[in-house]
């Protein structure tokens, strides 16, 4: 995405030191594989007395749920409707077939009340109420992570030694298809396959939960809830 800003012309340092809050200011919520988005407030300028922006980037299909606007061609702000969504969802898609990786970005404003309480409710909850509903949607961004040279031979070379690789990826379940067939991991024939690829849940449920044991083999712990599985 800074790349995409610097190719634009833009002058990085200039925005970042026009619309960086001081740093007894600065609120970020980080990402993290549960919570799969990254809010961070920005300076707005004018916007009212609080005067601050906050900006949402993340995985496309969870930022789209908490979009209720969108920037269409012409660069004006539109209600998301019942019309609307699926052709994102469907430009997602195609994106995630060529085996790009999606990032949706959106912006809100936001009023005084609306940054304190709000910042931290539902306390203890990964995702805030802020980051749920009322943003606006910028882009969705297809992103190329191209796949080393070696690996596509470097899989052939130990599937042939009777060894049977598998991938292991937080990826779209398209994405995640499609750069395993660059690297020889399955075929294009594979694709139509259903039990071909598997999504985490699915295979944390397959596996009846999560056991873990200390060293000496006395305690024993199941985790049945996804979220504490994947916080641990």
């Amino acid at each position: 995405m800074i790349e995409l800003v610097k190719r634009s012309g833009e002058d990085l340092d200039k925005i970042r030191a026009d619309h960086h809050p001081e740093k007894d200011e600065f609120i970020r919520f980080s990402f993290t594989s549960i919570r799969k988005r990254m809010t961070t407030l920005t300076k707005n300028h004018g916007v009212d007395e609080f005067d601050r922006r906050a900006q949402i980037k993340g995985a496309s299909e969870y930022v789209l749920k908490s979009c209720s606007h969108y920037i269409d061609s012409n660069g004006e702000r539109q209600a998301k409707n019942d019309d609307i969504t699926p052709m994102i969802l469907a430009q997602i898609k195609t994106y995630a077939k060529k085996a790009l990786r999606t990032i949706a970005i959106g912006y809100k404003d936001l009023s005084h009340d609306a940054a304190n309480a709000k910042f931290e409710n539902p306390d203890g909850e990964p995702v805030k109420d802020m980051e749920k509903e009322g943003f606006t949607l910028l882009a969705i961004l297809g992103i190329e992570d191209t796949v080393r040279k070696e690996v596509p031979q470097a899989v052939l070379d130990v599937q042939k030694a009777g060894v049977t690789v598998r991938m292991v990826t937080g990826d779209n379940v398209d994405t995640a298809k499609a750069i395993a067939v660059q690297c020889n991991i399955i075929k294009e024939s594979d694709l139509t396959n259903p039990n071909i690829c598997m999504e985490g849940i699915a295979f944390y449920e397959s596996c009846g939960g999560l056991r873990t044991f200390m060293k000496d083999g006395k305690k024993k712990e199941e985790v049945k809830d996804f979220a504490k599985f994947c916080e641990i």
